[in-house]
C-alpha cells in the first residue's frame, strides 16, 4: 500500500485542477496520479479519498455529493 505522506500534494492539486469543470472521484484522482497503474489505484483509493476530505479547502474541492463514490468538484 502506498504512504499517504509520500502523495505530493502539489501533483493533486493539478489534477483536481484539470475536473474544472465536471464531477469526479477519488478513484479517477488516483488514475491520473499513478498514470493508470491498476494495482497502485485499487491500493490507494481510500487513501486519496482521506486526502481530498483532510485537504479539500487547500486543493479548491468540494464534496458534490454523499453517495457512494463520493463525488468531488474544484470550486470556482
Amino acid at each position: 500500500m502506498t504512504d499517504i505522506h509520500s502523495i505530493n500534494l502539489d501533483k493533486l492539486r493539478n489534477i483536481v485542477q484539470k475536473f474544472a469543470h465536471s464531477d469526479f472521484t477519488a478513484a479517477q484522482v488516483a488514475a491520473d496520479y499513478w498514470d493508470g497503474a491498476a494495482d497502485q489505484i485499487a491500493a490507494s483509493r481510500e487513501q486519496f479519498e482521506a486526502l481530498l476530505h483532510r485537504n479539500a479547502a487547500l486543493l479548491g474541492i468540494r464534496e458534490v455529493n454523499a453517495t457512494q463514490p463520493l463525488r468531488w468538484q474544484a470550486m470556482q
